[in-house]
């Protein structure tokens, strides 16, 4: 029973080990990989998102270096995570994984009127600067089709969200869907939550900022 036990551990122990070393490995864009620092199963972050990397260079000098955070990867099997954000994957929404976009989508809506959620966080904008340029993009489609009823229908609001002040705004998209848009700052990036959701989500009852409030948190950063 003892000489069971022990090889049970052993089993275990070795599982661990090797999903650790997993976790801490990131491919990036050019497809170099880095071995990251860890603290608590997590890779530690800077006051900027970055992870850490220290490593021995060609003359045996220790050396250190910042690996930018993946736009959004899993974290595991129901929720994703970029530098800053995480946000929980519920039941009957997706993300794919080959495509670098911090995105769901909703399983069960129809190809061409699919229901999604994406987040995008920017450190070159100020709030003011972010939500000027995202609504001034979608007041423009009217331009850009030619069509009337692209876009219409604006409705621009304040709420707050994590307990800061965050700016919004609503339109129709074709008569089919609206859009739902909710920037707040968080640390030195600007955080924007973007909502398509067909009519028939919409009179199912789905509601967006209480979507955020449950399934989206915020990361501490620097890593504690």
């Amino acid at each position: 029973m003892k000489r069971a036990t022990a090889i049970i551990c052993a089993v275990v122990f070795i599982v661990l080990m090797f999903s650790g070393c997993k976790n801490n490995v990131f491919v990036d864009d050019l497809g170099n990989t880095h071995k990251v620092e860890m603290k608590h199963g997590k890779p530690v972050q800077d006051k900027y998102g970055n992870m850490i990397e220290k490593y021995t260079d060609e003359n045996g000098e220790k050396q250190e270096a910042v690996v930018t955070f993946p736009v959004a990867k899993m974290d595991g099997k129901h929720a994703i995570e970029s530098a800053f954000i995480k946000m929980n994957i519920p039941d009957g929404w997706f993300f794919n994984e080959n495509v670098k976009v911090f995105r769901i989508q909703h399983k069960d809506c129809p190809d061409e009127n699919t229901c999604e959620i994406t987040v995008e966080t920017n450190d070159k904008y100020t709030l003011d600067e972010m939500y000027n340029r995202d609504i001034a993009a979608k007041q423009a489609i009217e331009i850009a089709t030619g069509d009337s009823e692209a876009a219409t229908d604006f409705k621009e609001s304040t709420t707050k969200l994590f307990g800061k002040d965050a700016k919004s705004f609503t339109c129709k998209i074709y008569d089919k869907s609206t859009f739902y848009y909710y920037i707040f700052s968080y640390k030195h990036v600007t955080v924007s939550v973007n909502f398509i959701l067909n009519n028939q989500c919409i009179k199912a009852g789905f509601d967006p900022e209480q979507f955020i409030k449950e399934n989206i948190s915020l990361k501490k950063i620097p890593t504690e």
